[in-house]
């Protein structure tokens, strides 16, 4: 059965990622990747899901929605994957949670923890699917653990990067960088080529990166 990793391009869902194939291969493994919005760090998020995808020759599908969470990113992510899932069943759904939220273990917030961690477990995708278990590779490990696992690879995780033409630079004044800067974490610069760029699509369907055919999911 199919193993469906959300991959953003950031350092978690990259060392997720990572961490899965390095001990368990790639067989049964698809990637999905949700657009949304047109802001500049997106274009480099694309880049890196295209490039980690590349290098280990797994088939990425991309969700374009064409409007911006504000409150609710939950109910974007869940609309994506319930699009996605129905028409490619997975067993499992892989996602860079390290039980961290603002530096700190979610069970110094339990209550909050509490509900969002009964929320993933309840969480279903049509009546009639059997329902997908929610995992992650990377739970409890540090932002210094991740970088160690992703190295060199390309990711970008900077809200508002510094563009000059294609090279993407960090700002080092977002909540992001200032908290790679305190963590000891280098976050490298990134040249965007122009086929990252967001495609604008309806939110009805899902592309597919260019995968050959003896990649196509069964």
């Amino acid at each position: 059965m199919k193993k469906l990793f959300l991959l953003s391009g950031g350092l978690d869902s990259t060392a997720n990622l990572i961490k899965y194939v390095e001990a368990h291969g790639t067989e049964e493994v698809i990637a999905l990747h949700v657009e949304f919005g047109d802001a500049i760090r997106h274009f480099a998020e694309k880049q890196a899901v295209t490039s980690i995808c590349a290098k280990y020759q797994i088939p990425l599908y991309t969700q374009r929605v064409d409007f911006v969470p504000v409150a609710d990113f939950d109910m974007l992510l869940q609309c994506a994957l319930s699009f996605h899932y129905r028409q490619i069943p997975c067993e499992e759904l892989w996602f860079g949670f390290t039980g961290l939220g603002g530096g700190h273990h979610y069970q110094a917030l339990f209550d909050y923890a509490r509900e969002y961690m009964t929320r993933l477990n309840t969480f279903d995708l049509g009546l009639e699917l059997k329902r997908p278990r929610l995992v992650s590779a990377i739970d409890g490990l540090t932002r210094k653990d991740l970088s160690e696992i992703v190295g060199g690879e390309l990711f970008w995780s900077c809200r508002n990067p510094i563009v000059d033409g294609e090279l993407f630079e960090p700002c080092g004044r977002c909540g992001t960088c200032r908290e790679y800067i305190n963590d000891g974490v280098a976050h490298g610069v990134m040249r965007v080529a122009l086929n990252s760029v967001p495609t604008r699509l309806s939110i009805h369907g899902i592309s597919k990166s260019e995968v050959s055919d003896e990649d196509e999911p069964s």
